[in-house]
């Protein structure tokens, strides 16, 4: 069979063989070079994150199992079984299953946690890789195209970022996570190409079409393996992600998630935690210009000193204290070079109130934009724009907030032409970025694609 056909999801072609996971004993991590214990405290941190994040998205009896998971995670009397079976891997395992089975099973029921429950089950495993000293890696010849039956949440993280993956042709369909992140990354993802997948010969040349949705040999004798991925303005989370953009060329970091750097805290980061984190992201970024996003937990992003609280509401609760003390230590450790942009600006008098506060902190010259994700945001940015130095669009929350296909495109539009007229810069960030109509709205309009690296 030459061709096989499924859904695809992000933007572009990716050219080159077929590419599997394997685990393997590989370098640092092999048993005879890291100790048990190190692998012990390796596993006991990846559990006890791992299982604390599944609990902020549950509720009720779900995040009660969970959170008495955890705390059955920080318990030495649960891993000193562990370490002393290490090396016998079936005692190992079975302790570890124990521990994880009850709070997976339990999420299973819950339709709405199966990502959570796919998310554990992923952390399982890596404990279990982790105490027998093996890690997934390449099977193949790299760079290529990752061929898998299935992959979950932190797979797909990993292995999207790898820059030898240049795209994922799946056996199954419904993963909505990897659809999701293949959008983000703005990578070529096929899914639903069914079981034959996993037994074509991997080492021809092969294209992974997302916009077709399909998986075929290439027509093009000798074609070079390459992937036609975006580079130019990026989304950074983390030190890693920056030094990736830099390596791939991009012109700049349109989006730094600052969220992100300190989701797993469990209280506020303290104002010399935030200027150590800042100063290192200053030097790595070098001269590249930084868009740097003020804290935006929200339903997908939590942390658990941020309590139920998310975007503006967090932000300016008690006299905007969070965001204060953020632009403190932002502008303490960067004194200058980056440009600030503020999440769910939904009004022009928002947006006052939100400079307003910046500006105690801020070098005068620093540039300021709002982000627009919500209808009322759209509906006000003609009146933000006049006092904002550049507008984005936050194009999945925009998904939420407006469901309709045809509305979003129509709202996406109209932002545009607003940036336009006004002489404003417009960034389109998030799920939408890799959408065949969108992406030439954005070239008719002039609007800057900020991609995953």
């Amino acid at each position: 069979m030459s061709t096989l056909y499924g859904e695809g999801a992000g933007e572009g072609r990716a050219y080159g063989p077929l590419l599997s996971l394997e685990d393997a004993h590989i370098g640092k991590n092999a048993p005879g070079n890291v100790s048990p214990i190190r692998r012990l405290r390796n596993a006991r941190k990846l559990a006890i994150d791992a299982t604390y994040n599944a609990a902020s998205d549950a509720k009720g009896e779900a995040r009660a199992l969970l959170e008495m998971q955890a705390l059955m995670l920080t318990d030495d009397i649960f891993w000193k079984p562990i370490l002393e079976s290490t090396g016998e891997g079936h005692d190992a395992a079975s302790s570890v299953r124990a521990a994880f089975e009850p709070a997976i099973e339990r999420l299973q029921k819950e339709a709405s946690l199966s990502t959570r429950a796919l998310e554990l089950q992923e952390v399982q495993e890596r404990v279990l890789a982790l105490l027998s000293g093996t890690e997934r890696t390449l099977l193949g010849t790299p760079p290529g195209i990752l061929r898998v039956d299935s992959l979950g949440v932190f797979e797909a993280n990993r292995w999207l970022r790898d820059p030898r993956v240049l795209g994922i042709a799946c056996a199954r369909s419904g993963l909505d996570h990897l659809r999701v992140l293949a959008e983000d990354y703005a990578v070529p993802v096929v899914l639903g190409l069914g079981p034959e997948l996993l037994s074509v010969d991997a080492a021809r040349d092969w294209v992974l079409d997302a916009p077709s949705g399909t998986l075929g040999l290439t027509e093009v004798p000798n074609a070079t393996t390459h992937s036609e991925r975006h580079s130019g303005w990026v989304v950074a989370s983390s030190l890693s992600s920056i030094r990736r953009a830099k390596a791939r060329g991009a012109i700049g970091i349109g989006l730094l998630r600052s969220e992100m750097l300190f989701l797993n805290d469990r209280e506020e980061p303290s104002f010399t935690r935030q200027t150590q984190v800042y100063a290192a992201i200053a030097a790595a970024v070098g001269s590249l210009p930084v868009t740097f996003r003020v804290f935006d937990f929200a339903h997908d992003k939590k942390a658990p000193w941020a309590g139920q609280h998310g975007g503006l509401e967090l932000l300016l609760a008690d006299d905007a204290g969070i965001l204060r003390r953020q632009l403190q230590a932002l502008f303490a450790a960067a004194s200058g070079g980056f440009s600030l942009l503020f999440p769910r600006v939904d009004s022009a008098l928002r947006w006052e109130q939100l400079i307003a506060i910046a500006r105690e902190y801020a070098p005068s010259s620093t540039q300021m934009g709002a982000m627009i994700e919500c209808a009322d945001g759209v509906r006000a940015c003609r009146d933000i724009a006049e006092r904002a130095d550049f507008l984005a669009i936050g194009s999945r929350d925009l998904s939420v907030a407006i469901p309709d296909l045809e509305a979003r495109f129509s709202a996406i539009r109209e932002v545009a032409t607003v940036g336009k007229e006004k002489k404003k810069q417009v960034r389109l960030c998030g799920s939408m970025v890799g959408d065949t109509r969108v992406r030439a709205l954005c070239d008719e309009l002039d609007v800057a694609r900020v991609c995953v690296p």
